[in-house]
């Protein structure tokens, strides 16, 4: 009886699958070599920088861009939290105050003393890599990613679905 398969199939006993779980930057891998990690288990983590917003503090508090570092509340690399005053000019003897309030979480990544622009750097964003398959973990690439091997070969899943589908 001839068989006929969908060109591009593998057909073989066993097919080795081994997948590479690599961060987009320098992180932290979570496992060791020799490891069995399930399809959702953690491998790798790493935070990416947050966005940078830039603010006119100079033309917001009404002073001089080369003043403006000195006006500040926070230090530069400080955290500053949602609705902290980080910048504040008091004039007329203190009845009148020009303030800059954070609208979200972040740092003031630097201030430039020719603009008078600050520039904020929002909170980090977290990423993880996840092993996407249950198998075993083969080899480490530290602060990268890992390799993970498929436990199972791959043919006993193929010839489940062909039976199936020849049942019907």
């Amino acid at each position: 009886m001839a068989h006929a398969f969908t060109p591009g199939l593998k057909v073989s006993e066993s097919y080795l699958v081994r997948k590479k779980r690599i961060l987009p930057l320098k992180g932290d891998v979570l496992v060791k070599e020799g490891d069995l990690v399930e399809a959702d288990t953690i491998v790798a983590r790493t935070e990416l920088p947050g966005p940078i917003k830039p603010i006119n503090a100079a033309s917001l508090l009404g002073v001089e861009p080369k003043e403006v570092e000195q006006y500040l509340l926070v230090k530069k690399g400080e955290m500053i939290e949602k609705g902290q005053v980080y910048a504040m000019k008091k004039s007329f003897f203190g009845l009148f105050k020009s303030k800059l309030i954070a609208d979200e979480r972040c740092y003031i990544e630097d201030v430039s003393p020719v603009t008078g622009q600050l520039y904020l750097r929002s909170e980090p964003i977290p990423i993880e890599v996840k092993a996407y398959i249950k198998g075993k973990v083969v080899e480490v690439f530290p602060k990268e990613g890992v390799i993970v091997r498929l436990m199972q070969p791959l043919f006993r899943v193929f010839l489940v679905l062909v039976e199936k589908l020849m049942e019907n």
